[in-house]
Formats: C-alpha cells, structure tokens, sequence
C-alpha cells in the first residue's frame, strides 16, 4: 500500500522540489527564494479546486491571481533586473504544490512516518543522481558546520511532519496560509545574516502575496462558519 503509485508520486515531488528550492537558495537571495516561495499555498488552493473538487468561489480566483501577479513583480521576466535562476523557486512551488495535494489523497492507513522517509529517500536518491553528474567534487563537511547540519536536520524533520500530519487531516485551502509567516523570518534573516536588502519591487511582490494568502485564509474561515451555521 505505501509503495503504491500515489505515494512514489508524492515521494518524487517532494524530492524535486527540495532539489529545486536547495539551488534556488545557492544561487538566488533569500529574501527573493522565500518571497516567490510564499505563492505555495495559492498554488495549493488553486489545485485543490482543479483537481480534488474544493470549492472555490471567484474572490479567492481573484486573490490567487493577485498573487501570481506578485510573484512576477518579484522575479521581472523580461525586465533588467531578472534572474532566470529564480525560476528554480517557482519549479520548487509547482512540486511542493503537488506533494500536498497528493498528501490529501493519500490513504489514511499509510504511516506519516513512511511518507516522511520515502520523501527523505527520495530527495537522498535525487541527490546522488545530480551529484554524479556534476562537475563539483565532494567537500568534506568541516567541524565548524556540523552543528549547522544537526540543527538544520533536526528543525528539517519536525516541520516536516508537522506539514504532513497537518495536509492529511486539514482542508488544503484553509491549512496554508500559515506558512505565510515563514516570508518573515526569511527576510530578516537575510537581512541579519547575509546583509540583504530586499528593494522595492521584491516587497511589493512579497506583500500582495502575503495579502492575498492571507485573504483566501479568512475566506475559507467565513465560509465555514456559515456552513456550521447553516448546518
């Protein structure tokens, strides 16, 4: 049953994303990675009615839109300061975004533990493949980073199955925005760690995003408060 076709689809979307989002990181701002990263949960929401029949009224078509339009201020196709390597971070959301809706049709007798580590081996898996194919050798991780590794490690497992438990008992569309707040701690810590200063157009970006996450969110809250009400 975990080895069926649903679960290798998740496992494989969840490997191609995290490779995805680990190069938009090494090559993009992290202020930029996590701004266009924070259109997940709209990309989630606007799944979730194409393909799993939630039911999406046109004011949260119109703040997916908005969002959308957010994401291509920040990345400026077409404009001097664009950076194809930040449509890594946008590969990154469309995988992301399949995992979670896969995760919804997951059946419940399969373990969050096995979804977590067949996500893990996967991205493992994906891993070696590109590093066999890359002109780069290995480095030997030094003693002054182990700590980093153990924390990002640590911190990496528990927010994973946190999502995991959370997009297997939730509704889709009303569980993401959440993560709307992960955009601010990524822009101070650029801002505090790796002297980032995020212009004009990236925070615009970021906040009609934000807004129109944050919309779907009470959105959805309304409306099931009035179906409870009505029920």
């Amino acid at each position: 049953m975990a080895w069926q076709v649903l679960p290798l689809a998740r496992a494989a979307s969840e490997g191609l994303g995290a490779i995805a989002f680990v190069t938009a990181l090494a090559v993009v701002e992290l202020s930029t990675v996590a701004a266009v990263f924070q259109a997940t949960p709209l990309a989630v929401t606007m799944g979730a009615a194409l393909f799993l029949g939630e039911q999406v009224g046109w004011r949260r078509w119109c703040a997916i839109g908005v969002g959308f339009i957010g994401v291509m201020i920040i990345i400026r196709p077409g404009l001097a300061g664009f950076q194809p390597e930040a449509l890594f971070v946008v590969a990154s959301v469309v995988a992301i975004a399949a995992r979670d809706l896969i995760t919804r049709k997951l059946d419940s007798r399969v373990a969050t533990s096995v979804v977590a580590l067949q996500a893990y081996v996967a991205v493992g898996v994906i891993g070696v493949i590109l590093a066999k194919f890359s002109a780069q050798p290995f480095t030997p991780i030094q003693s002054d980073q182990i700590g980093f590794y153990i924390g990002a490690i640590g911190f990496g497992v528990l927010g994973y199955c946190g999502i995991v438990v959370a997009m297997r008992t939730g509704e889709a569309s009303a569980l993401t925005p959440f993560r709307n707040t992960r955009l601010v701690f990524s822009i101070a810590a650029g801002m505090l760690m790796f002297g980032e200063r995020p212009d004009l157009l990236t925070l615009t970006g970021a906040v009609l995003i934000i807004g129109s996450g944050m919309y779907t969110f009470f959105r959805e809250r309304k409306l099931a408060q009035a179906f409870l009400v009505s029920g």
